[in-house]
């Protein structure tokens, strides 16, 4: 069964399941708000859908909101996460834009593969918790407040630049493909491997216990090497003195 939402409508209270195959659309220059922590949760069967070709927003709430299922951002949708946090569990794909204001926070914690080919910007910050996430070659990822790198899976980053404001990487792999220009503030890298095979620069970079590799070349206005690993034809230039 289908649910088409035309026009505008608030979500205020209750969670809602989805489950054998349903789909949620939300239509072109159709507004749906959510008030609070709400979430929406994956009940059994083939995999339901929300597709989102007008706007979708957490415009409040000081916890996390979960959407359990397939969420698809159309191109030409937006997507706006003003308060705590929208975390998205059951994959999907977005050709749309993904607005991340101060204050709020995208999470990607799907144990399936989720990508990116439109826009992630905002002073909000992004955590990437599980699963495999991938950028195209013509998305734009522009994140001033954060970026947290925690899943045991693979990010990869192929637009033709990327900013990704202060980053902490944990876990899993992350990689700047050959196409890609990224600049990031202050990186902290205690977990995982950073691949650089395009180019970097970092307004400082911690490596400690962890491995970069790659074969791009990475600027680093203040580097700080305790412990870990820097291996491939790459280059990392520390701009020091």
């Amino acid at each position: 069964h289908a649910v088409n939402i035309a026009g505008s409508a608030v979500w205020t209270a209750g969670d809602v399941q989805m489950l054998n195959g349903a789909f949620w659309n939300i239509l072109p220059q159709s507004v749906v708000s959510m008030s609070g922590d709400l979430s929406v949760t994956y009940g059994g069967g083939p995999s339901p859908t929300i597709n989102v070709a007008g706007s979708f927003a957490k415009n409040s709430g000081t916890g996390t909101s979960s959407i359990g299922v397939q969420f698809n951002n159309l191109s030409g949708a937006t997507v706006t996460v003003s308060n705590a946090t929208l975390s998205l569990n059951g994959g999907g794909s977005s050709g749309g834009s993904f607005v991340i204001p101060a204050g709020g926070t995208l999470a990607v914690a799907a144990p399936v593969p989720t990508f990116f080919d439109g826009m992630v910007t905002g002073a909000g910050s992004v955590l990437f918790a599980s699963g495999d996430s991938t950028f195209g070659a013509g998305s734009t990822y522009d994140i001033t407040g954060g970026t947290s790198l925690n899943s045991s899976g693979t990010t990869t980053f192929n637009g033709t630049e990327q900013h990704m404001g202060g980053v902490n990487m944990i876990a899993g792999t992350t990689v700047l493909s050959a196409t890609n220009t990224a600049s990031a503030t202050t990186v902290t890298h205690t977990g995982g491997t950073l691949t650089v095979n395009g180019t970097a620069s970092f307004g400082s970079y911690t490596l400690a216990g962890a491995t970069l590799n790659g074969g791009g070349a990475l600027s680093v206005g203040a580097l700080s090497w305790g412990s870990g690993t820097m291996s491939g034809t790459g280059t990392t230039t520390a701009n020091v003195g």
